[in-house]
């Protein structure tokens, strides 16, 4: 099997075969909502490609559909209250 020039040079500068890392991302991602902060405007609702916030019955922002969350945070983004924040998640 042939080596590119790419991995021939690492692998001389190195002394270790060539190596690929591939960085993965989290399979989901978790919405968090401070309802103490959230004011109801219904921003976060109207952005969210994946239709996962909604507005409960107390007027607050709610993640009702947290596995279909694709961590784009533009809800976390556009909120004037900083009251949403999207993270890691736990991968299955």
């Amino acid at each position: 099997m042939a080596l590119g020039l790419q991995q021939i040079l690492i692998v001389n500068i190195t002394n270790k075969p060539f190596e690929r890392k591939v960085s993965v991302l989290p399979s989901k991602f978790k919405v968090t909502i401070n309802k103490t902060w959230c004011k109801g405007c219904g921003l976060c609702v109207a952005v969210c490609p994946k239709n996962v916030l909604e507005l409960d019955e107390n007027i607050k922002s709610d993640p009702l559909r947290p596995e279909d969350c694709i961590g784009c945070r533009q809800c976390e983004n556009i909120c004037p209250d900083l009251a949403i924040t999207v993270g890691e998640g736990d991968p299955e």
